[in-house]
């Protein structure tokens, strides 16, 4: 009598001698080396997930100074902040905000009250928009915050970076950031240097000499025209004023010039990059008294409606 063929337990049988196999095979693909595709990169493509991508932007806390006046409603710090990225730098500052809720894009209130105070941020070259056609660079912010603060963060909404400030280091004046003669004096779209006040002797007035009497002074402030964006710009007028006293002169016109160095009084004329002039003060100021003035120049510029404050000594 013949066996009857059970096809199940051979089914079964070539499958474990199949499983078999495939699992020597794998075994001993897993102790050997790849090779290297022809022609091809010979390291493996690993797969990378978002979260290990590297960033391409970089915000980078370089260095800061705080700000206190007692003057003031707020405190301020000035960060200079070093930006790199993959292409030229241009962005607003929407993006980065403080942990106190303020945009550092949103100061125009605190900056016209520093103005106010004669406290002027372009002394630390403070900017309201990074725009540069290099990849990196250093930039100036201001960063308001509330009095008695210790610590302040600024957050990167895009890239989520961010740094913190310790409040109770780095604490300057703001004296610190108020014009005075011998400087620059800069803005939003100016960079004006003005000179310490020096003396003319002999100046010119619509062609003739003019003549004053013995006992006047013309103090002269020479003014180098550094960069200046908006065409048309002027100097309405310059008023001197001496502290603690209710006496103001104002700048001679624009028709007024030195004979002997040839420089003409800047008042009503076009400012333009690389040009320059001088403001004239007629101050009374007798040889035998050597009278000493401390006191402020009030610049006024046609493109806007607060004065710049500048303190002098002649």
């Amino acid at each position: 009598m013949k066996r009857k063929l059970r096809y199940d337990r051979i089914a079964l049988v070539v499958l474990l001698g199949v499983g078999l196999i495939i699992a020597l095979y794998l075994g001993i693909k897993a102790l050997l080396p790849d090779k290297p595709n022809p022609g091809g990169d010979p390291s493996p493509t690993a797969t990378v997930t978002s979260s290990t991508l590297p960033e391409d932007f970089r915000m980078t806390l370089m260095d800061y100074q705080v700000y206190q006046n007692p003057d003031l409603d707020f405190d301020f710090a000035v960060a200079r902040v070093r930006f790199e990225d993959e292409k030229a730098l241009e962005f607003d500052l929407s993006r980065f905000e403080t942990d106190q809720g303020v945009k550092l894009s949103e100061v125009e209130s605190y900056v016209k009250q520093l103005e106010d105070k004669s406290v002027y941020l372009g002394k630390s070259n403070v900017v309201y928009e990074i725009v540069s056609k290099e990849r990196t660079g250093m930039f100036s912010l201001l960063i308001p915050f509330k009095k008695n603060s210790t610590s302040i963060k600024v957050t990167d909404t895009v890239s989520k970076q961010e740094f913190t400030l310790d409040l109770t280091t780095n604490i300057h004046d703001t004296t610190d950031l108020k014009y005075q003669t011998g400087g620059d004096i800069k803005g939003d779209n100016f960079d004006i240097y003005i000179s310490d006040a020096y003396i003319t002797d002999i100046l010119n007035s619509g062609g003739e000499e003019y003549t004053y009497p013995s006992t006047i002074k013309v103090y002269t402030f020479k003014l180098n025209v550094n960069s200046i964006d908006n065409g048309n710009v002027s100097i309405v007028s310059a008023v001197f004023a001496p502290n603690g006293s209710e006496e103001r002169f104002e700048a001679l016109d624009g028709s007024y010039s030195s004979i002997k160095a040839g420089e003409t009084s800047l008042i009503g004329k076009p400012l333009s990059p690389g040009s320059s002039g001088v403001l004239f003060f007629e101050i009374y100021n007798p040889e035998e008294e050597g009278i000493t003035y401390e006191g402020k120049i009030y610049l006024q510029l046609s493109d806007r409606a607060e004065q710049i404050e500048i303190s002098t000594r002649f």
